[in-house]
C-alpha cells in the first residue's frame, strides 16, 4: 500500500485491487463496485490504474482509468475495456 501512494501508473488485478482498497473480495462485481474501487486507488496516489482479470458477460476483461481533466484516449487491447474518466 505505501508504495502506492508515490507510484503514477499500477495494474493490479481485481483480488489485488481488493486488498489495496480493503474491499471484501467476490466473484462477482457491478461497474459501479468497480468504479468506487478505483476512486478508492485514485486516492492512494495513482493517476493511471488499470484492474485487470475481472469477470464480466462470461469474459474477462479490464477497466483503465486515468485521472485527468481533459478527454483521455481509450485503447482497446484483446479484450473489452471501460475507461471511467475522473473530473
Amino acid at each position: 500500500k505505501e508504495l502506492t501512494t508515490h507510484a503514477q501508473y499500477i495494474l493490479p488485478n481485481i483480488t489485488e485491487a481488493c486488498i489495496l482498497t480493503d474491499t471484501p473480495y467476490k466473484e462477482d462485481f457491478s461497474k459501479e463496485e468497480i468504479f468506487e474501487i478505483i476512486e478508492k486507488l485514485h486516492a492512494m496516489g495513482p493517476d493511471h490504474i488499470v484492474i485487470t482479470g475481472i469477470k464480466e458477460r462470461g469474459m474477462l476483461i479490464n477497466y483503465i482509468s486515468e485521472n485527468c481533466t481533459d478527454s483521455c484516449t481509450i485503447r482497446t487491447i484483446s479484450t473489452t475495456i471501460y475507461c471511467r474518466i475522473k473530473h
